[in-house]
């Protein structure tokens, strides 16, 4: 017992769904995201069956969960990488100017953007000389709306009305007729399903 496997399953896509991931935009003070530990403490104390006096610190390593700050700070790592392994994100070319620096200095209470933050935290980590790799999945920027021309073979045949082996003719005459077209297949449930969401693209 205490083991992650055994915390109750409603537990963790709750815990996982805490709004600590808030701290990226800024909304959200560090006074008011400490008030989630007591809930995050409680929750551990009732899963594990600790008793008040258990020290926190030893009902973390027995259950394998990391305190809500230290995952707030994963999440922010994580999200500085994968933006940073994209050529073209704005994030990596965003720079504060001193003029705006030194305001936010001599206004503490005021939070900075989100790239200078993310240079604190990989700074203050030791991580901010890590090379990170350029992932090419898209040949173009997530935040474009890139203009696709596509052909839809099946888009003459009902569903509920035609048999699945038709879907299956039209699938192979296309993909025979198209070779150079990227397929995209969703849900690969039944052959049935495959070949009625299925289209040829060309970008």
């Amino acid at each position: 017992m205490g083991c992650r496997s055994n915390l109750p399953t409603p537990y963790l896509p709750s815990s996982d769904s805490l709004p600590y991931r808030l701290r990226m935009y800024g909304s959200v003070r560090f006074t008011v995201l400490r008030q989630l530990d007591p809930i995050h403490h409680s929750a551990l104390r009732i899963c594990t069956g600790a008793f008040r006096t258990s020290p926190m610190e030893s009902l973390y390593i027995i259950s394998h969960q990391l305190p809500l700050d230290s995952r707030r700070q994963k999440i922010f790592a994580l999200y500085s990488f994968r933006a940073q392994s994209v050529r073209k994100h704005p994030m990596n070319h965003l720079s504060l100017p001193a003029g705006l620096r030194r305001l936010y200095a001599a206004r503490p209470s005021h939070i900075l953007p989100l790239c200078e933050r993310t240079k604190m935290l990989l700074h203050d980590s030791d991580l901010s000389n890590i090379s990170v790799q350029f992932s090419d999945f898209f040949t173009f920027p997530p935040w474009d709306i890139p203009q696709f021309s596509f052909l839809n073979p099946f888009s003459g045949f009902d569903k509920s009305s035609t048999a699945p082996v038709t879907f299956q003719q039209l699938f192979h005459h296309h993909r025979c007729q198209y070779p150079s077209f990227v397929p995209i297949f969703y849900r690969q449930l039944e052959i049935r399903w495959t070949c009625w969401l299925w289209c040829g693209i060309s970008i």
